[in-house]
Order: structure tokens, then C-alpha cells, then sequence
């Protein structure tokens, strides 16, 4: 959690380092560049809509400028994948600048530059959790077009305190917890 009340998470085997982090005192600004070198980051920046100063995210393939925003940043094997759940954000390849993400997309970035944006998915709708012979599960609506399912297990609503992440193949609709 930085002095702006954004928050930070990241998944087991992620590698994330702060090129850059100061907070304003009376202006309670962040200003904030990270280097997600591996794996993947969601952060939530400035909650409360004060503002943010700069908060960016690098990757070996990509810059995204994030403004109030609720993102997901992977990278993986040269390719950078952005999910921008709420807010606004931009991004920068090696050959395109300042090009803008809208809420509720994606953008796949490659090594050569070049990027693909599309909507994101719904999420799927999730049955009240019950408690099995197994331990506890719950069962998911399928959702057309998914390729896979992101599971998040956290302490917290807003899903900042992770403990446990893994996915599940589309095809599964019991998800244990």
C-alpha cells in the first residue's frame, strides 16, 4: 500500500522493481515507476479518485501510464499483456506511443512492437461457496469465447491481500477453493 492508498499485489514467481517511488507530502501524490520483470502485478492506483501524479509500469516490451485505475499487467516469453478492469490508462510499444486503453479491455503487446486491443471478458458468475467431502468449492457459469479461468483467493474484498492464484481450464466448472 503506497501513501496514496494505492495498492500493489503480486502473484507467487513475479519480479517486480521500483525505478522510481516518492510521495508528495500536501499534495498526497505518488509518483511511481515500476519494472514488472516477470510475471504479474494488479494495482489498484489512487482508490479514492484524489489523483495520482505518474504511476507507471514497465515491462521488457511496454510502458503503461495508469490514472485511477484497476489493471493487470503479465509478461511472459517477450509478450506484455495488459487488462485494464476500470479507470484509464495508456500504453507505449517500441513503435506506437501513447496509444489509449479503454475500461474493460485488453491490449497483447509483442516484442516487435506491434498490439492487439479487444473487450475483456465478463467474469463469471460464482454459486455461493459450500463446503464437500473435498473441502470447499464452488461452480461458475461458464462464459462464451474463455479460454481458461484466473482463480484469486484473498483475505480481502478488494483482492489486494492474495493468498492463493491459480487458473483452471474453461471447461471446469467446480472450482476448488
Amino acid at each position: 500500500r503506497l501513501e496514496d492508498q494505492s495498492t500493489l499485489s503480486l502473484p507467487n514467481n513475479s519480479q517486480l522493481a521500483i525505478q522510481q517511488l516518492n510521495a508528495f507530502e500536501r499534495a498526497r501524490l505518488t509518483d511511481a515507476i515500476l519494472e514488472l520483470q516477470a510475471g504479474s502485478v494488479e494495482s489498484r492506483v489512487a482508490p479514492d479518485h484524489s489523483g495520482v501524479g505518474r504511476f507507471e509500469i514497465q515491462t521488457p516490451v511496454s510502458v503503461t501510464g495508469v490514472r485511477g485505475t484497476d489493471l493487470r499487467i503479465h509478461t511472459e516469453s517477450g509478450t506484455a499483456k495488459t487488462e485494464l478492469l476500470s479507470g484509464k490508462a495508456h500504453f507505449n510499444t517500441t513503435t506506437q506511443y501513447y496509444q489509449s486503453l479503454s475500461a474493460s479491455h485488453g491490449v497483447s503487446i509483442h516484442s516487435d512492437g506491434s498490439s492487439h486491443v479487444a473487450p475483456l471478458l465478463a467474469a463469471p458468475a460464482l454459486s455461493a461457496a459450500e463446503q464437500g467431502s473435498q473441502g470447499w468449492h464452488t461452480i461458475l457459469q461458464p462464459v462464451p469465447k474463455a479460454d481458461h479461468y484466473v482463480v484469486q483467493i484473498s483475505l480481502d474484498p478488494e483482492g489486494t491481500q492474495v493468498v492463493k492464484r491459480y487458473e483452471v481450464p474453461a471447461d471446469q466448472t467446480t472450482i476448488a477453493l
